[in-house]
């Protein structure tokens, strides 16, 4: 049995979910709970020690894109597509460099691929919100490049073509910016899945810590498992994102949480119990 959601912090004997779950172990069923996604330490969710608590761990696997500037330079960053536009670098204007709220103008950046500075490695909140500035003001046929080290976005997030590239990566972008004449990006284009990324596999950053906020000698979760961009099915009658003012549905989307990761316990479960019939859940 797999559930993927929780309650507030309550002893055993008044949390619905451990009840339940002890009589479900009394009669030979596993029970597999997610963590929740508290981000912070001793915040678990679905702790009792009969059941199976999953958190939430990276993938070795990136979804890649191609981004070649008309200076001939590729970088490979995370999201995709858009052909032969200007780029555009607010060099004289600070605001604009770091497409502060407000800031962009849309008779210069319509059409347009906007750079948007990003001066401090752990300056992650405020990518969300560049991102709805350019959106702002880009009007069709924009797109944005973001720089960070850390990427908080989820992929219903990416409502305007964009790329995110490391810090590193973003400063070549702004050399080329701000001293060439002209400057163009010629494509970004998806390119393919890549595997092998490092370093994997990691605790997911909004993965609920232990230990155990109930009994705290308890080590809590118990393992983690795949809940960062895990290709999902969606509910297919309601709206997974919004493009253009136009809401989108799908069967299936890339999605995020413990409530991902859960699932993949429970059936590593299901195919031990069809194997071994004879074990017991405290066995599997």
């Amino acid at each position: 049995m797999s559930l993927s959601l929780g309650f507030e912090f309550l002893s055993y004997y008044n949390d619905v979910i451990a009840i339940a779950s002890l009589s479900a172990i009394e009669k030979g069923i596993v029970v597999v709970c997610a963590a929740g996604n508290n981000w912070a330490y001793n915040s678990t969710q679905n702790g009792a020690p009969w059941i199976t608590t999953v958190g939430a761990g990276t993938l070795d696997r990136t979804f890649t894109a191609t981004m070649t500037l008309d200076n001939g330079i590729s970088y490979f960053p995370e999201s995709v597509y858009i052909t032969d536009a200007p780029l555009y670098y607010g060099k004289d204007n600070a605001r604009k460099t770091r497409c502060n709220g407000g800031a962009l103008d849309h008779k210069e950046v319509a059409g347009k691929v906007v750079l948007c500075d990003n001066i401090t490695e752990t300056d992650v909140s405020s990518l969300r919100f560049q991102k709805l500035e350019v959106e702002r003001a880009g009007g069709r046929g924009y797109a944005g490049i973001f720089m960070t080290n850390l990427s908080l976005l989820d992929p219903e997030d990416f409502s305007i073509p964009a790329v995110i590239v490391p810090i590193a990566t973003g400063a070549l972008i702004r050399e080329y910016a701000t001293q060439a004449n002209t400057t163009r990006v010629k494509t970004l284009s998806f390119v393919y899945t890549k595997l092998g990324t490092k370093p994997s596999l990691q605790v997911a950053y909004f993965s609920s810590r232990g230990p155990d906020p109930i009994t705290p000698g308890i080590l809590k979760p118990d393992v983690i498992a795949p809940g960062v961009n895990v290709f999902a099915a969606i509910i297919p009658n309601k709206r997974y994102m919004e493009v253009n003012h136009y809401n989108l549905v799908t069967d299936y989307g890339l999605d995020s949480g413990t409530s991902m990761a859960a699932p993949h316990v429970a059936g590593m479960a299901a195919l031990l119990k069809a194997a071994h019939r004879e074990w017991s859940p405290a066995a599997i």
